[in-house]
């Protein structure tokens, strides 16, 4: 044996050892159960400035945003056009003055000590607006990031009522939401959405929207919402935020969007997403988005998707809309997509499980469609690129004596754009899943965007890869792949999979489904490649006799000439295999 061969095969046999031993495949994310799990900062404690010149810095940082960005107030209206609040008759608001008016009755700090509780008065009531409203010239927009407009925005704060926009739009809202004494101000037209709210039928036209604080979650309509709906909202313009930015809601908890539309640019110092920067337990549907989406990770509709967190209480009509599951639907992305130190993907950025509890409820993305490019710079631990969803975790929760495990989807979705890491996980629909019990099925999907690294990867038309732990069932049924595949050393390749990998193999039950696959893509292969028509890898662990588990492959087709499994042992079996080769 040449020492060439010798060296590509060793590489690839440490490779493999260094995945079995991590656990984690292609992408190795914190999944603690916090809600910042999936988007955890990456800084060690040996890059944390002291207290005193964090806070120097941190000082001196605030003042520059403040005098760029920070602008006058105008004076609201002493009252609305008309109404009383009720739902038959509404607050009306007819005009920018009035606008500033709804954002000044929920502001306690305008209020004395005997006044506290003025804002309550209309913090859960109705208000409609009755005519287009322009906030700022927006002539000038363009030069905003550098040169603001006269008229700044307080964001609304925490508000549990109705908001119905009537059709209408708001036009140059802007909005620099600084770091308050004791609080961090979230972003956006309204800052908190809460317990039972709802915004409808608005339209904000070249807004922008930018805060001070990295913990800030910021969004278009609104910064957090809990228990709330957003729906038939529209936004345009330029969003920058913290820990959670979107488009449309930052930061969303137990809460449906539905119907709408952003086109712009979202930036977020962490999960940056088209409509949501992170959704736990929520239903995001119906929703489009166009122009660039950046985060850490990013997503075309959301940075991070997330389940039920049951330590919230719900109203009993969210309860029943969950019972048919959570998550994407019937979404397309049109937006570029980017993340340089994390996940990128087309719908979804990174997906966790959260606080379940023993209602556990299943996770869709469904019904949606990628037209954009996908671009990850993660690197080998967090570069995940997918044009559906980039990185998937599951975890089971132990419940008394109880293992609850969860169910994930990924049905009926379909990819057109480019997608490319410089190392990670990466495939067309998925880039790669982490799985530690439960279901994890992707049925019906077809890729047909260009799947492409320059580096490590596992590789996969479809799938990057899959790792699994503790009793996994992986169903991969009816999906296809048209994209030609360039398969090399220094990755697996597969037409529908890249790599499928059993962690931890001794008494585990894992079992693989693949059924009714089709890759008519080419797979160009360089020498020494791992490489299958359909499943470029599998791997049922350390020693095969410890796998207990099944991998079934039926009515699967690729080109001729191409085998449907590139490689099939365990670690072992190759380490034998190659110990005896390198003896020849």
């Amino acid at each position: 044996m040449t020492e060439k061969i010798f060296r590509v095969r060793l590489f690839v046999f440490l490779v493999t050892v260094m995945i079995m031993l991590c656990g984690c495949g292609a992408g190795t994310t914190n999944t603690a159960n916090s809600k910042n799990s999936i988007i955890a900062d990456a800084k060690t404690s040996e890059e944390m400035p002291s207290s005193t010149v964090a806070e120097e810095a941190s000082e001196a940082e605030e003042a520059e945003l403040a005098d760029k960005y920070e602008r006058t107030i105008p004076e609201p209206a002493d009252s609305f056009a008309g109404g009383d609040g009720s739902e038959e008759s509404p607050y009306q608001i007819s005009n920018a003055e009035e606008l500033y008016r709804f954002s000044y009755i929920m502001d306690a700090s305008n209020f004395s000590l005997q006044d506290e509780e003025y804002g309550e008065v209309f913090r859960d009531k109705y208000y409609v607006i009755t005519d287009d409203i322009v906030v700022n010239d927006v002539s000038d927009y363009e030069v905003w990031t550098e040169s603001a407009p006269q008229n700044g925005w307080k964001p609304i704060n925490t508000f549990e009522g109705h908001l119905d926009g009537g059709g209408h739009v708001i036009t140059g809202l802007y909005s620099y939401s600084p770091t308050e004494a004791n609080r961090v101000v979230n972003g956006g037209l309204i800052e908190n959405l809460w317990t039972g709210a709802s915004v409808e039928n608005l339209t904000l036209e070249k807004c922008f929207i930018i805060v001070s604080s990295d913990g800030a979650y910021t969004g278009g309509i609104a910064g957090s919402t809990y228990n709330a709906t957003v729906k038939n909202c529209h936004v345009t313009g330029t969003v920058l935020g913290g820990v959670s930015t979107g488009g449309i809601v930052g930061d969303t908890s137990d809460s449906q969007v539905y119907d709408c539309t952003f086109d712009g640019f979202v930036e977020g110092n962490l999960s940056g997403g088209g409509i949501a920067g992170n959704a736990y337990g929520s239903i995001i549907e119906n929703c489009e988005v166009s122009g660039e989406i950046n985060g850490k990770p990013a997503g075309g509709i959301a940075g991070g998707l997330s389940s039920r967190n049951s330590i919230l209480e719900v109203s009993a009509e969210f309860e029943e809309i969950v019972k048919k599951g959570i998550g994407i639907k019937n979404c397309i992305n049109n937006a570029t997509v980017y993340s340089k130190e994390a996940e990128a993907g087309g719908i979804v950025g990174a997906a966790a499980e959260g606080l379940d509890g023993e209602n556990r409820t299943e996770v869709l993305i469904s019904e949606c469609v990628n037209y954009g490019n996908v671009t990850s710079e993660g690197g080998s631990l967090t570069g995940n690129a997918g044009g559906i969803c980039a990185y998937l975790t599951s975890s089971p929760q132990l419940i008394g004596e109880n293992r609850i495990v969860g169910t994930w989807r990924i049905l009926n979705c379909n990819n057109e754009g480019a997608v490319y890491t410089t190392e990670g996980g990466l495939g067309g629909i998925l880039g790669y899943a982490n799985t530690k019990g439960g279901l994890l099925e992707i049925s019906g999907c077809s890729n047909n965007g260009e799947v492409s690294t320059d580096g490590w990867s596992a590789l996969g038309g479809v799938v990057g890869g899959v790792a699994c732990f503790e009793g996994v069932e992986l169903r991969l049924e009816s999906l296809e792949n048209t994209a030609n595949l360039k398969a090399s050393a220094d990755r697996t390749t597969g037409g529908i999979a890249g790599s499928l990998t059993v962690v931890e193999s001794e008494e585990n039950e894992a079992a693989f489904y693949i059924k009714n696959c089709r890759n008519t893509g080419d797979i160009e292969a360089e020498d020494y490649a791992i490489y299958g028509g359909i499943v470029g890898d599998f791997l049922p662990g350390i020693d095969a006799d410890d796998f207990g588990g099944t991998f079934e492959m039926e009515n699967c087709s690729c080109k001729d000439g191409v085998q449907t499994v590139g490689a099939y042992g365990s670690l072992l079996e190759r380490y034998v295999k190659m110990i005896e080769s390198i003896e020849e």
